[in-house]
């Protein structure tokens, strides 16, 4: 599983349950933000670069950085700015998806940043 720093002054601790491996979503009390946090089965041993690569990224994606351990890539869609982090460990793959309005992108740096570096196997 994942472990993460999730600010309670920032996100509901109220959480639900992730579709998609497994996990917890969390909002902002106003609804404009959101985390999810998950760990997903990585069955076929996929490195960052090859799983990236396979969940298709939309074009335009103005932060982009892969390595052997992880990726992080970010952009802007519909006034929101969408950072996602997995960090490739073992069997699993741990990853932090944020939603933000990307009018407070200032407001939310230091967040997105604890939150990212935060993240961890448990």
């Amino acid at each position: 599983g994942a472990s993460v720093d999730v600010p309670t002054s920032v996100f509901d601790s109220d959480a639900r349950q992730t579709a998609i491996g497994y996990g917890r979503r969390f909002a902002s009390a106003d609804q404009r933000a959101n985390l999810t946090v998950q760990s997903i089965p990585n069955n076929e041993g996929d490195t960052p670069a090859t799983f990236l690569a396979k969940k298709k990224p939309p074009p335009g994606i103005e932060y982009k950085r892969v390595t052997p351990r992880f990726f992080a890539v970010s952009s802007v869609r519909n006034n929101k700015i969408w950072y996602d982090r997995c960090n490739f460990s073992g069997h699993y793959i741990n990853c932090v998806l944020i939603n933000y309005p990307a009018a407070e992108k200032r407001e939310w740096d230091d967040v997105v940043t604890r939150i990212s570096h935060s993240l961890s196997a448990k």
